[in-house]
């Protein structure tokens, strides 16, 4: 299993659960299938930049960050961002597998 989809899909049933939505409320909010809901939070698959900006948005993940970041740097750093500071481990297993 790929470890940043793993990470992602983590960090997405995190802020999902702590909003109390299911992955239906999720799904349809977000215009994805539930099914698909569930393959990105068990880091099955990646979700694509569109349904990774949709998810953000949604849940409001970094919001505060997102404002000074250009397009592309939105999507990502709020994501990774995180990971480096609250999973410095990850990053480095990353880095050097």
């Amino acid at each position: 299993m790929n470890l940043l989809r793993e990470k992602i899909g983590i960090m997405i049933r995190e802020k999902r659960n702590s909003q109390h939505l299911t992955q239906e409320e999720l799904a349809e909010k977000v215009n994805l299938s539930t099914g698909m809901i569930g393959q990105i939070e068990r880091g099955e698959t990646m979700p694509s930049i569109e349904s990774l900006d949709a998810i953000i948005k949604e849940l409001g993940h970094g919001t505060d960050r997102l404002r000074s970041f250009s397009p592309t740097e939105t999507l990502w750093v709020p994501c990774l961002t995180e990971m480096v500071f609250d999973h410095p481990d990850t990053i480095l297993q990353m880095t050097t597998s």
